[in-house]
């Protein structure tokens, strides 16, 4: 079995350097999620005043300030792996730094379904 890449980029400009990596790499079947992150939102919120008293998600998600994007895909072999690894790093230097991102590799012990060609 492979591992599934999850890339949560803090700065959503640069997802699409990431997108054209992944799939100069050989990634096509990547999942895009729009988010926000929790502490970014909670702190945001306390100087907005047009925030609702009971927000909902597409609340939290219209703060610009607080939009990331998390970046999800399927890599069977190692040397793909790697690659997208490296690719990784490059398109996005300040990964390693303080609101750089996060690059979590996972690997998979059981998938049930359609894993290409989606």
């Amino acid at each position: 079995m492979g591992n599934l890449v999850w890339l949560l980029v803090r700065d959503i400009e640069q997802s699409p350097d990431v997108l054209a990596a992944w799939q100069d790499v050989g990634v096509d079947e990547i999942t895009i999620i729009d988010s926000a992150g929790m502490r970014d939102v909670v702190r945001k919120s306390a100087t907005r005043a047009d925030l609702p008293l009971f927000p909902v998600l597409h609340d939290f998600l219209a703060c610009e300030e607080c939009r990331q994007r998390v970046l999800v895909a399927y890599v069977e072999d190692q040397k793909q792996l790697d690659q997208v690894v490296r690719v990784t790093q490059e398109a996005l230097p300040r990964l390693n730094s303080p609101q750089g991102g996060l690059l979590l590799v996972l690997p998979v012990a059981l998938a049930i379904g359609q894993t290409s060609q989606w």
